[in-house]
């Protein structure tokens, strides 16, 4: 779909339907707003006058104007004008691009408000909204898709704001969405077509045609290199795993910034094999992977000035004679033993050899982590927010401000030293599994074993990275956290 930034006379400008984004409270229009009013015979202020737009967040209406160039008004609501943010102009903007959609319409216009950011950052929400509401996953439909309903082109209005900060702020947007379709597609594969070559695969394909470095390690390169743990997650399936780098360079010398993703391909859980309603759902284990990988291609796309190094440890874990045991004892990539206590808490294994290779080969300035790790992290902040989890407490503060600006909102979990407590073995330095009760955090303190002193940040994207109802401008199923957030991050130089 295109997006194109525009100016035109309302009076004159034929589209099939021009969106205005309106707050709670709106009773006189001004600007542009009335200026579409009066093309449209009053039809706005009438909705106004009569009190049928109340302006809460998910309100959307159409008005038929037909005496006007543009034949219908469509009306999304941003909320109360006193606690706007920029995820309520994504929120209004997308649902107005999947109202346009759902009417049929080929194309809308689409007027930007010139309040609540700056025209770059208003620019880059609208961008990121309008195309991400409209992501469909369709490649294994058969039937029904000519009535497969598209947008395919939409017109921006930015009067008053400057024009060059708008279009670079939609262009940003679009890389970014864009990179957030692909995770999202390879998320909604099932698991027989994305083994862990296929991920890394579609990654060398991606990654090579922006230019990257691109540097997959198989079976017997894991082997010699030490990475047993990620070798012992996938010892059970007959799809072996892999650890996949991409590595840009984007910032001469400096350290690079690591981006590190659980790409467990498809988890059953192992022999402690998982309930079966619900299994389905773990294709969508190698969501973080999957991110990882977005979040370098988006940086190669933006030509951000830094250097970054997304490694992906990919493996599925499946039930088999050759799968791992409750009660072995695994070395690590660092040297450090593990013993396996629960064959379901895989993802901690694989990221337990990523992120020692990570602080070895890749030596970062700083290490980010995302994983759908622990269902304990729904339980705790359901779908709306991921954990956030980490060894710099300043790392974690500007992520935390970072995200919330993004719209991918995180929330702080604590790492307190009695959590270690949890993670002892009688018979190893480790074991994977410190019980149900605070697992998520249980976890972190697993993984902090790994990145020594080098800043870290982790994040658990379990609840966020996955929507079982379309959100504004999030549709059913992988949600793309923590991409924007993450690459914000970046640019804000870390």
């Amino acid at each position: 779909m295109q997006l194109s930034l525009v100016q035109a006379d309302l009076g004159a400008h034929n589209t099939p339907a021009l969106a205005l984004l309106l707050p709670a409270g709106t009773l006189e229009l001004t600007g542009l707003a009335a200026e579409a009013d009066k093309a449209a015979g009053g039809v706005i202020s009438g909705l106004l006058k009569q009190g049928d737009f109340r302006g809460k967040p998910g309100e959307a209406h159409v008005l038929y104007a037909p005496q006007a160039a543009f034949e219908r008004v469509i009306v999304s609501a941003l909320g109360k004008p006193e606690k706007l943010t920029l995820e309520h102009v994504r929120d209004a903007a997308g649902r107005a691009a999947v109202f346009a959609r759902d009417l049929g319409l080929p194309s809308f216009t689409l007027v930007l408000p010139d309040f609540v950011a700056s025209a770059e950052e208003l620019g880059r929400a609208v961008g990121e909204a309008i195309l991400l509401s409209q992501f469909q996953f369709n490649t294994y439909r058969t039937k029904e898709l000519d009535d497969v309903k598209e947008l395919k082109h939409v017109d921006i209005l930015a009067p008053g704001l400057d024009q060059d900060a708008v279009r670079r702020g939609l262009e940003t947007g679009a890389v970014l969405a864009e990179a957030i379709a692909t995770a999202r597609r390879w998320i909604l594969h099932p698991g027989h077509n994305l083994t862990p070559n296929d991920l890394a695969e579609a990654a060398r394909k991606e990654g090579e045609a922006l230019g990257l470095t691109v540097t997959i390690l198989g079976k017997a390169q894991l082997e010699a290199q030490g990475l047993r743990t990620l070798l012992a997650v996938g010892q059970g399936s007959v799809h072996e795993p892999c650890l996949i780098r991409l590595d840009y360079r984007g910032g001469g010398d400096e350290a690079p910034i690591a981006v590190v993703g659980k790409g467990v391909t498809f988890d059953t859980g192992g022999l402690q094999i998982k309930p079966g309603p619900g299994m389905e759902k773990m294709k969508y284990d190698m969501a973080g992977g999957a991110a990882a990988i977005a979040i370098v291609l988006a940086c190669a796309r933006l030509g951000i000035k830094r250097n970054v190094t997304a490694v992906v440890p990919a493996a599925e874990n499946m039930p088999s004679g050759n799968a791992i045991k409750p009660s072995d004892v695994v070395t690590s990539y660092t040297g450090l033993t593990i013993e396996i206590n629960d064959t379901d808490a895989e993802g901690r294994l694989v990221l337990a050899d990523a992120l020692g290779y990570v602080v070895k080969e890749v030596k970062p300035a700083w290490i980010v982590d995302m994983a759908t790790l622990t269902g304990s992290v729904g339980v705790a902040l359901g779908k709306r927010a991921m954990g956030v989890m980490g060894n710099d407490q300043a790392l974690v503060d500007r992520f935390l401000r970072v995200a919330e600006h993004a719209g991918e909102r995180g929330w702080q979990l604590p790492m307190f030293d009695e959590y270690e407590e949890n993670i002892q073995s009688d018979i190893a330095d480790l074991k994977n599994y410190g019980g149900r009760w605070g697992d998520t955090v249980n976890a972190a303190t697993f993984l902090q074993h790994f990145v020594g002193k080098t800043p870290w940040l982790h994040l658990d994207i379990a609840g966020a990275g996955w929507s079982d109802t379309d959100r504004g401008y999030r549709p059913k199923g992988p949600t793309g956290t923590p991409v924007r957030a993450v690459v914000d991050m970046i640019l804000a130089g870390g």
